[in-house]
């Protein structure tokens, strides 16, 4: 069942009181009052912090609450947020997760959402209604109306205080997810799956000798894929585009010799595909998924285009340019 403006504001309001986060301290004599016509969602003093989060030391394991969805409206919350690319880390199991914890709520034409500065409680995604965002940057002030999309998840993620505030130009519907739950599902996530690329990236020849910083700026390009079994990832006989990262499954490299075909397996945790110096090289080898897979591939254009000066540690180890794990 929806739950309308006020529903939420009085739970936010009790979970709040029973926080434990360090907060500026309480003005006993400070009163808020919201009139019936338009109950801002948020109901929370002004932060002029945010306490650190760190993923790692998140041990706080209560269980997500889940609300049930037609088909209709989880094909459409899906629909909304699948492109986005703090999302595209999640497993099939832990985007259904995300949406199914996600809370409807009926929203007021005046119902102020997000305010500029303050701590960010929620991600939003647009059901139905129009939203206005205004931010200021720099002095100026840009304003724009939308009737789609999602807001609010990138304060979260970065634990900031918001940038912008959002108020609801019509009578509308939000499907939200708490701060909390946001962490659980995609802020640990992504740090989790940064952790394994790093230490992937690590066992590539051409990129371990980068500097850390340079490492982050390879994994921000890696682009993650997924393959069902038997799906063939790289053709034999096709030029070398870049390098394949297993993260999750395996990979069957095939080559064809004159006395049959000579098949090598490449686990998670490994590589294959390699970064060539100068021009590509057609693959001599062809590799296929067993199994469901997920890869983080890393295109030599991207890679070069990216690294620029960087590309001079493949010149001081030319050797590593001729170690593809394993050759195609």
């Amino acid at each position: 069942m929806s739950k309308n403006v006020k529903d939420q504001l009085e739970e936010r309001k009790m979970r709040r009181n029973t926080r434990n986060d360090v907060e500026a301290d309480d003005d006993s004599d400070e009163q808020t009052h919201y009139d019936d016509e338009a109950v801002p969602i948020r109901l929370r003093r002004k932060s002029f912090y945010t306490k650190s989060y760190n993923p790692e030391e998140d041990l706080d394991e209560t269980e997500i609450k889940l609300f049930p969805k037609t088909d209709e409206v989880k094909t459409k919350l899906e629909s909304s947020i699948k492109d986005n690319l703090l999302f595209r880390s999640l497993e099939p199991e832990q985007l259904s997760t995300l949406i199914d914890a996600m809370e409807e709520l009926n929203v007021t034409a005046g119902n102020e959402l997000i305010r500029e500065g303050d701590d960010n409680y929620g991600f939003y995604v647009i059901g139905k209604g129009e939203y206005e965002i205004r931010t200021v940057s720099c002095g100026v002030e840009s304003i724009k109306r939308v009737n789609s999309g999602t807001f609010g998840e990138l304060t979260l993620l970065h634990n900031q205080n918001s940038r912008s505030t959002v108020t609801a130009k019509t009578n509308g519907k939000l499907y939200s997810l708490n701060r909390n739950d946001f962490r659980k599902i995609v802020t640990k996530t992504t740090h989790e799956l940064r952790k394994n690329l790093e230490e992937l990236i690590n066992k590539v020849p051409q990129l371990k000798d980068l500097t850390e910083f340079d490492k982050l700026k390879v994994a921000d390009v890696l682009e993650l894929i997924n393959f069902s079994d038997g799906d063939v990832i790289v053709k034999e006989g096709e030029s070398s585009e870049g390098v394949y990262l297993v993260v999750r499954g395996s990979v069957k490299i095939v080559e064809k010799t004159d006395s049959g075909n000579k098949e090598l397996t490449v686990g998670s945790g490994e590589h294959f595909g390699e970064l060539p110096a100068s021009k590509p090289a057609n693959l001599c080898a062809s590799a296929v998924a067993v199994g469901q897979t997920k890869v983080a591939f890393l295109k030599a254009e991207a890679y070069e285009r990216l690294m620029g000066p960087c590309l001079k540690v493949l010149k001081k180890n030319p050797s590593h340019s001729r170690k593809p794990a394993p050759n195609l």
